[in-house]
């Protein structure tokens, strides 16, 4: 089965170009020049030209100027622009950091969006992990969240709870100022809180 790519947004309908090439999830993904396309692959398209609603199902790879989203399904409704990816969702900042959960809303910008039990790995290795979090105009606000700089796995890769770590109600974390604010923090340190 072949992959589909290059949905142009403002036009109607949209531009599809087949494409039978794969797409590394490590590579990096050149934006496109028009900032009104969305590259894209997926095993499977389908398009309900009434609904306007596009779902792409199987590996699907998502990006736009610089933003990345894979996924196992991806549902876009055309006329309010929310993209709602389900499964294995891995959403990759411009930046580098990724946001993993298992089910993400965003707009079709790709940079704007609402997830809930996410874990964000920054680009410097911390990772930030939430309940609850709302991504816009690049700055996310995260609810109930625990926040360390300190490796989560062992040498063999397996999961582990990190040496220390700051629980708080609300963290806010914006990446071009390099900076996570904390609301209602509190310290654990060999699993003791202080």
């Amino acid at each position: 089965m072949g992959k589909f790519q290059a949905l142009k947004l403002a036009s109607l309908p949209f531009l599809l170009a087949a494409s039978g090439s794969g797409w590394a999830q490590s590579a990096p993904v050149t934006p496109p020049i028009d900032k009104n396309i969305v590259d894209f692959e997926a095993d499977t398209l389908d398009y309900d030209d009434r609904s306007e609603i596009v779902t792409a199902t199987g590996n699907v790879k998502m990006a736009r100027d610089g933003n990345r989203l894979s996924a196992d399904k991806v549902v876009w409704q055309r006329k309010t622009g929310q993209v709602t990816a389900m499964g294995n969702v891995a959403v990759t900042s411009p930046g580098g950091d990724v946001a993993y959960g298992d089910s993400i809303e965003l707009t079709d910008t790709l940079k704007d969006g609402v997830v809930q039990e996410l874990l964000i790995v920054l680009a410097n290795g911390g990772r930030i992990a939430a309940r609850s979090g709302v991504r816009k105009n690049g700055v996310s606000e995260l609810d109930n969240t625990a926040f360390s700089p300190c490796a989560v796995t062992n040498d063999d890769g397996c999961p582990k709870d990190p040496s220390w770590k700051l629980k708080a109600r609300k963290v806010i974390y914006n990446p071009a100022e390099n900076r996570i604010r904390f609301k209602g923090a509190r310290l654990e340190l060999f699993g003791l809180e202080f």
